[in-house]
């Protein structure tokens, strides 16, 4: 693929998340177009996963201090996301260049095994820390039973 194309990718996928908040969610597909080139941030690393539990999970990271990042955060995603080439990304942009960051997954689904990695962007590229994976709590059972029939007793 040609260098200027790829570059074109990366700086329209820049400005696409310069849109995002730190907490809201995106659906990103073909996310892998310029990954690790020389000029591509430095240092990313997937920390590890805390606080799991039925539909939730914090996530930590650290990159390099580096003026020229545009983006960082977590990237997180099932087994059929990923067949389907898409995923959800969570920035930490807006950490204020705290360059160690975590950041809450929400509305995760339970009883599901996810994989995520941390992110860096700069006009350069992207680079990706390790995958980690993690498995979603099972939902407990209610003490009780609900019948529709109960509902509309009056």
């Amino acid at each position: 693929m040609n260098v200027n194309i790829l570059k074109l990718l990366s700086l329209l996928f820049v400005l696409a998340l310069a849109f995002v908040s730190c907490e809201d969610e995106l659906v990103k597909s073909d996310y892998d177009y310029v990954m690790n080139s020389a000029d591509s941030p430095k240092d990313v690393v997937t920390v590890g996963v805390s606080d799991t539990s039925v539909v939730s999970v914090s996530v930590s990271g650290t990159v390099s201090k580096d003026s020229t990042l545009t983006d960082w955060g977590v990237m997180y995603y099932t087994a059929s996301m990923l067949e389907s080439g898409k995923f959800l990304v969570t920035t930490a942009k807006d950490s204020k260049y705290n360059f160690s960051f975590k950041v809450s997954l929400s509305g995760l689904v339970p009883n599901t095994n996810y994989y995520c990695k941390t992110y860096a962007v700069n006009k350069d590229g992207i680079t990706y820390g390790e995958q980690k994976t993690f498995k979603t709590k099972p939902a407990k059972a209610l003490p009780f039973e609900i019948k529709a029939t109960d509902a509309l007793a009056t």
